[in-house]
């Protein structure tokens, strides 16, 4: 039986318009009143989501928050930092070099601002979806205390994915990298991913890997696609993360979310 469910927001929980249907609203309704965990699993920053906890009322004890693709795990009715994981201002010197020499723009996302060193309409549009400031200022500028989650590499799909295709570079390579949109290539410490997210909350809330659901729709979901007992990718999923999901839902306009949780979570197949 399923005890734990995590749900990517962007392109999954959340339609083409970025809001949140109502039939998948009443779905996690559901299952949450019969003991499951339903967990946010994203890789945007707290303000991002916010609305979305509103509406679904994640205020108590037992619910859970992943952000920044697993580098920040907080409980949902304090904001209570349970796992955590930076980025240094010396590291994000070195991937600024690296992005100059292959052509690609990069902005910083920390607890409450996008940062460029430059304009960059990519990390506007990061800090618009998410409610965040963005700043263009130079990162020797910024002090040593900020808390930097993730870097964020951005160009137009084809050219990112052509000057990003260097997978052997030893300075990629050390760090944990996703595509969380077609335009966005995700820098992380190495070993932090949602998987690693998923993992971690399951333990700490002595939830084993068998009694694990998790749906997704983006590179930056496929560790915890492979982690979870139940791999879902929805229907408007990449074709590299259907290839690994061990069952393909309707699109995120078609309330593929709540297709999920009433067939293996509240369904004949939940026991």
């Amino acid at each position: 039986m399923y005890k734990l469910i995590g749900i990517d927001m962007d392109g999954t929980l959340l339609n083409s318009k970025h809001t949140l249907s109502e039939e998948n609203k009443s779905a996690i309704e559901k299952a949450r009143e019969v003991g499951l965990s339903v967990v946010i699993t994203t890789g945007r920053p707290l303000s991002g989501v916010e609305t979305v906890l509103e509406s679904l009322e994640m205020n108590r004890e037992d619910d859970y928050i992943i952000l920044y693709n697993g580098a920040l795990i907080l409980r949902a009715s304090d904001r209570k930092i349970l796992s955590e994981s930076r980025i240094s201002l010396d590291e994000v010197k070195k991937l600024e070099d690296y992005a100059a020499i292959v052509g690609v723009q990069m902005h910083i996302v920390t607890e409450n601002a996008c940062i460029s060193a430059c304009e960059n309409k990519y990390g506007r549009y990061e800090a618009e979806l998410n409610g965040m400031n963005f700043r263009v200022q130079n990162y020797n500028e910024l002090p040593k205390t900020t808390k930097i989650y993730k870097v964020m590499f951005s160009e137009e799909s084809e050219v990112l994915k052509e000057r990003m295709s260097d997978v052997t570079n030893p300075l990629i390579s050390s760090y944990e990298t996703s595509m969380s949109a077609p335009f966005y290539v995700d820098f992380l410490k190495k070993g932090v991913n949602k998987g690693h997210g998923i993992k971690w909350l399951s333990q700490h809330i002595d939830v084993k890997q068998s009694q694990v659901i998790c749906i997704g729709d983006a590179g930056n979901d496929l560790s915890m696609i492979r982690y979870a007992s139940l791999g879902v990718a929805m229907g408007n999923a990449s074709l590299e993360l259907r290839k690994h999901a061990d069952y393909i839902t309707l699109s995120n306009d078609e309330n593929g979310v709540a297709h999920v949780i009433q067939r293996f979570a509240l369904g004949s197949e939940a026991m």
